[in-house]
C-alpha cells in the first residue's frame, strides 16, 4: 500500500485501522511502525498537516504515532511528530525516549 496507493487511499486505510484496533499495545505499534510511519516517511511535508490535526482530535491516534521513528521523514517534520509525541501521556513502549538532542 504505501508504495502504490495514493495520500487519499493510505489516510482513509490508516485511520480505520486506528479506528478499528483493540486497545493492544502489540496491534497499535504494528500501526505506527508499518502503515502511519511508511505515510509520513512518503508523504513527509504533504501530509503532516493531517496528521497533527488528526493527533489533535484523536487521543487513540496520538497514541499510535506516539510509537512512529523518523525512517524517511525530513528533520522538520520530524521535529513536528515529536512535539506531538512528547505530549502523549501512555506512549508506547516502542517509543523512541526523548534526551537533549531532541529538544
Amino acid at each position: 500500500m504505501t508504495f502504490y496507493a495514493s495520500i487519499e487511499e493510505q489516510w482513509h486505510v490508516i485511520r480505520e485501522l486506528v479506528r478499528l484496533a483493540p486497545d493492544d499495545q502489540g496491534v497499535l505499534q504494528a500501526i505506527a511502525a508499518g502503515p502511519l510511519e511508511g505515510f509520513l516517511g512518503r508523504f513527509d511535508e504533504q501530509v503532516i498537516e493531517l496528521v497533527e490535526s488528526q493527533a489533535k482530535s484523536d487521543p487513540k491516534f496520538a497514541r499510535v504515532l506516539s510509537g512512529v521513528w523518523q525512517q524517511g521523514m525530513s528533520e522538520q517534520v520530524w521535529r513536528r511528530v515529536r512535539a506531538i509525541q512528547r505530549q502523549e501521556t501512555q506512549p508506547l513502549p516502542e517509543m523512541i525516549p526523548f534526551d537533549q538532542a531532541d529538544m
